[in-house]
């Protein structure tokens, strides 16, 4: 599944939080989006599956502050932009949240069923099950625990596994190395790139430039809501502007 996006904004009110972004991700690829905390990451993964867009119409009529969203989101070559965010899921692209966002009164095992409500069939389900379950064991293991209690890692753990429960072909993940610990962050790094193994293309956004550079193919570096950059790690790397004024290297 491709990914194209072409001149997207966001306003808030007066705010500019996202200016005139670009990006294409292709079938198959791992692709980072870095840059620091306030840069306009989740901004930009939020309008590119359609959450932005059902802020701006649900805000109608409310207290709300305006939000003002330009810009085309193509989807192997399908403009989706103006599609609700059940609908995108319908066609394959899903969203990770940063910090898994469980719904912390239910188990994990529900948790994922919930991530499955498009699930033709039972047996499509147990699948699924199946699947993040030789992922994640550890879910496995505490599928029937309140997902309130899971740590910091196991939480992220579940957000992916919910993700993977829908018929994903192209998977966002939003800060997926956040107030993690390095052995949990190397040992999610190994299962993203499972991920991407079973054939789901993968774009990432990430602070840590050490945890995306293990993981990414390339990357796009935003800064301030703009895309400044891009390029391989290494070609990154190597630019001593780059490195030391947007990468803290």
């Amino acid at each position: 599944m491709q990914l194209k996006v072409q001149g997207l904004s966001v306003r808030y009110d007066q705010a500019t939080v996202l200016n005139n972004a670009a990006l294409e991700v292709g079938k198959g690829e791992v692709v980072g989006i870095i840059g620091p905390n306030g840069a306009g990451k989740t901004t930009l993964l939020r309008a590119i599956v359609g959450l932005v867009g059902w802020e701006r119409e649900s805000l109608k009529g409310t207290v709300g502050g305006k939000i003002t969203l330009r810009g085309s989101v193509l989807l192997n070559g399908e403009e989706i932009s103006h599609l609700p965010p059940n609908e995108i899921v319908r066609r394959g692209l899903v969203l990770c949240p940063e910090r898994g966002r469980p719904f912390r009164e239910m188990t994990v095992r529900e948790n994922l069923e919930v991530g499955a409500y498009l699930a033709r069939s039972k047996a499509v389900v147990e699948e699924r099950l199946a699947r993040v379950f030789e992922l994640f064991p550890i879910l496995e293991e505490r599928q029937n625990q309140i997902s309130g209690i899971l740590s910091g890692g196991e939480r992220t753990m579940l957000a992916i596994s919910r993700s993977l429960m829908s018929d994903v072909q192209l998977l966002v993940i939003d800060e997926p190395s956040v107030g993690l610990a390095p052995l949990v962050k190397d040992l999610l790094c190994e299962r993203i790139k499972d991920i991407h193994r079973m054939g789901i293309t993968v774009p990432v956004t990430e602070q840590d430039i050490g945890f995306a550079f293990k993981l990414i193919q390339r990357s796009y570096v935003l800064s301030q809501g703009q895309m400044i950059a891009s390029g391989t790690p290494e070609a990154l790397l190597s630019d001593d502007m780059i490195r030391k004024t947007y990468l803290g290297l």
